[in-house]
């Protein structure tokens, strides 16, 4: 059976910025050119601390499940999946709407105030550093065959400051207009996201961007290969970056270490922990708590000053990841919303449920900085099929429907008999 779905999408990418930034009052993108970082920490500081951290619980609570089925390399974006899944959460009612909300971590806010803070946080992605590039843009393309409720639309265009078109998806054009758009924003890193519209009967397209540059660049003359330790003993080699900045803090708990690598003006940084050889990485993950981990990073402390000594190496390295999410958000209890009896009345009076919840990501860092990219899609389908064709063995009925009697029943294997 061929399914109409509602595609809704968030791409996180690296090194590129959206073109048009935020009005302060407004809160619609005006191309205003003064936005400064005075009023992007004003809006940081307005993003609610528990709003921030149910973020941090639910991307600990989702690598968790990540990592206790992958032994490999991971790289993902929570905020991306926040968003794409609060978008979609805007839609929802009863029972899909707690267990989202649940998942999330965001059950103790009314839908208001996670439409609040994610506007708020957005704005405040804006102009955070000149050093910084980090952005995040919102579309909504919506199939004219498909009624929409417009109270929906206009949350989304107001939190989420979407752009918002009605096109038809049955035009090629409809998919050009798209593609371009999402080159536009990823400046031709993602030329061509869409590959048909057949299927397709709304598309909500997020996107964050990044690119950072280090406050302490590392000197590539000293980059060196060296033994890179595996977890079953086995040495790989890998290119280790040097640098002996005193621009770094570092934690030395019970047991790991830890290092801040800052960017830019020192108010976005890498954090990178090391547990000690007698603990493994995954049972480091595993145990490793909200509470604790934000105690952690408001303990890191600068290096002396005075020192000369130190030197610190950290290997470049570059993922490519895949990953499809619906398991691990099963696990936290985001059930409802993957079923035939998924609630988004609140998008369309017609039912519609999530298929699937999908990011691609990719992050890279060298001497100079960081850049990174992902792709999140969140999939969902709905029960009116673009067409349907019985050509495979089929069961049937005759029913009256005053009693429920079933007057005659059959099946056809070959109707060709």
């Amino acid at each position: 059976m061929q399914k109409q779905k509602v595609l809704l999408l968030s791409l996180v990418l690296g090194f590129m910025a959206c073109e048009k930034e935020f009005s302060p009052l407004s809160g619609h993108y005006t191309g205003n050119e003064n936005f400064s970082t005075k009023q992007s920490d004003h809006f940081a500081a307005a993003v609610d601390e528990q709003y921030v951290a149910a973020h941090s619980k639910f991307a600990l609570a989702i690598f968790k499940q990540l990592s206790e089925s992958s032994a490999g390399n991971i790289f993902i974006s929570p905020l991306s999946l926040s968003i794409a899944l609060e978008m979609t959460y805007n839609g929802a009612q009863e029972q899909t709407k707690e267990e989202m909300a649940g998942a999330l971590q965001i059950d103790g806010f009314t839908l208001d105030e996670v439409n609040q803070n994610a506007l708020s946080l957005q704005k405040s992605l804006t102009k955070c550093d000149q050093d910084i590039e980090l952005e995040l843009c919102n579309s909504i393309w919506i199939n004219q065959s498909l009624e929409v409720k417009a109270d929906y639309v206009e949350r989304i265009q107001r939190h989420f400051l979407a752009r918002v078109d009605q096109l038809d998806f049955a035009s090629s054009q409809s998919k050009e207009m798209i593609n371009d758009w999402v080159n536009e924003k990823t400046r031709g890193k993602i030329p061509e996201l869409v590959e048909s519209l057949d299927c397709s009967a709304m598309l909500l397209i997020n996107a964050v961007v990044f690119k950072g540059a280090w406050s302490a660049e590392f000197d590539p003359q000293k980059t060196e290969t060296s033994a890179f330790f595996l977890p079953d003993g086995r040495q790989t080699a890998a290119e280790f970056m040097t640098n002996g900045s005193a621009n770094y803090s570092f934690l030395l708990g019970e047991s790991f270490k830890a290092v801040r690598l800052p960017f830019g003006r020192d108010k976005i940084a890498m954090y990178l922990f090391m547990p000690d050889a007698a603990i493994s990485l995954a049972t480091f993950i595993q145990c490793c708590d909200p509470t604790d981990l934000e105690n952690w990073f408001s303990e890191f402390s600068p290096m002396d000053k005075n020192s000369k000594e130190f030197k610190l190496q950290i290997p470049k390295f570059r993922i490519a990841f895949d990953i499809t999410f619906n398991e691990s958000l099963k696990k936290l209890g985001m059930e409802n919303a993957f079923t035939g009896s998924a609630n988004f009345l609140d998008i369309s009076e017609q039912p519609i449920w999530i298929d699937s919840v999908r990011q691609k990501a990719f992050i890279e860092i060298d001497e100079q900085g960081c850049e990174a990219a992902a792709a999140t899609v969140v999939d969902m389908t709905w029960s009116a099929p673009a067409s349907l064709k019985f050509d495979r063995p089929f069961l049937f009925f005759i029913r009256d429907d005053r009693s429920g009697t079933l007057l005659f029943m059959g099946k056809v294997i070959d109707p060709s008999i």
